[in-house]
């Protein structure tokens, strides 16, 4: 057995490193209700030295009622032989904040008595919790302004569709708007103002459209909105609606005064065809109309017959390409390339040529 001297060293060196680690080690007397820290339990669970709970209901009870029941359910688990006891919840602080900790042990029986005792290592995770979600935020809003980015708002347009069913008429519509010279404002007053005039064009917009409306940020300078259950000419009333809002007065920035305009392109549900993204896609169509058309004016999709027929041709063009590739018909010529000095060839350029079904 090891001198007495020795076993306290190895204790305190235990300690410094359990310390030094920002972890909590744990044994919990399930029978007796009794907890016993090894740590520091002021800095991990956030409360001072005579607030400590001794006892598990103590604990307990600095636990959100639906983080208790999840970390029963594990627990239970646990105990009956179905896995580890490894669960992440929320602790009440002594200021009555929550933080996270993240929450391992094991089941020993005690010799001799056979009392179940839980031993195990607690963690505080609130900054990697606080990342987590503001991770998973970001993957379906935007940062800017906290409104829906463009899938979150194309994987709602889907599921209304969806739900819906393809074969019903639905009345409504959708509509991209996009800040006019949003580059220009940048470079003229910087990304400061930029950001501004963004977040003033996406309070103004919000506060025209009905509570059930969808409303996101589609891209650097553009908004989408979905109507749902409006007439076509209810759609075009509020687009006209939206656009005079934007432009009904400059706002003030230290750099000075800003007026703004927005320039929007629609599409109406009854232009849908397979994913709502074919959508937003044409309604961004019409928004580039929009801007073509000298800005601060509502486009809206409508295929003309010499777009048709300019769409056809390219499709021709595809499906040519893709036979010729599958039956051989698509050859490689090289083309040098002459110093007009030396007259030597400095390089070949390569060309395509696609023969037809007669060999030409």
């Amino acid at each position: 057995m090891a001198p007495v001297e020795h076993r306290a060293t190895q204790w305190q060196d235990w300690y410094r490193a359990v310390e030094t680690a920002g972890d909590l080690l744990y044994r919990f007397d399930l029978s007796k209700g009794i907890v016993e820290w090894l740590g520091n339990p002021e800095s991990c669970l956030g409360v001072p030295k005579q607030a400590i709970p001794v006892t598990l209901s103590a604990f307990l009870e600095r636990i959100p009622r639906e983080d208790r029941v999840r970390r029963q359910t594990v627990l239970d688990d646990h105990l009956l032989g179905y896995g580890p006891f490894d669960c992440e919840y929320r602790f009440q602080d002594v200021n009555g904040e929550y933080h996270w900790l993240h929450d391992r042990g094991a089941l020993e029986r005690e010799e001799g008595t056979g009392r179940g005792i839980l031993c195990g290592v607690m963690r505080r995770v609130t900054d990697r919790k606080q990342q987590e979600a503001r991770l998973e935020r970001l993957a379906s809003h935007d940062e800017l302004t906290a409104l829906p980015n463009r899938l979150a708002l194309g994987e709602a347009l889907q599921g209304f569709f969806t739900r819906a069913g393809a074969e019903v008429q639905m009345d409504g519509g959708f509509l991209v708007l996009g800040l006019d010279a949003l580059a220009r404002i940048n470079t003229v007053y910087g990304y400061q103002a930029g950001d501004a005039a963004l977040i003033e064009v996406a309070r103004r917009i919000r506060e025209c459209l009905r509570e059930d409306d969808l409303f996101g940020r589609v891209g650097g300078d553009r908004f989408g909105v979905v109507l749902r259950e409006c007439t076509e000419s209810e759609v075009r009333c509020l687009a006209e609606a939206l656009r005079d809002c934007v432009r009904e007065m400059p706002i003030s920035l230290p750099e000075g005064t800003l007026h703004l305009s927005v320039s929007i392109g629609g599409a109406f549900f009854a232009d849908r065809e397979g994913h709502a993204l074919d959508l937003v896609a044409k309604a961004e169509s019409a928004l580039f109309d929009a801007k073509q058309a000298g800005r601060d004016c509502i486009s809206y999709y409508a295929i003309t017959e010499e777009h048709r027929q300019q769409v056809r041709a390219c499709m021709e063009i595809g499906n040519e390409v893709k036979n010729a590739l599958t039956e051989g018909r698509l050859c490689l010529a090289y083309q040098p390339v002459v110093d007009a000095t030396s007259h030597s060839v400095r390089f070949h350029e390569c060309l395509a040529r696609l023969q037809d079904g007669k060999g030409d």
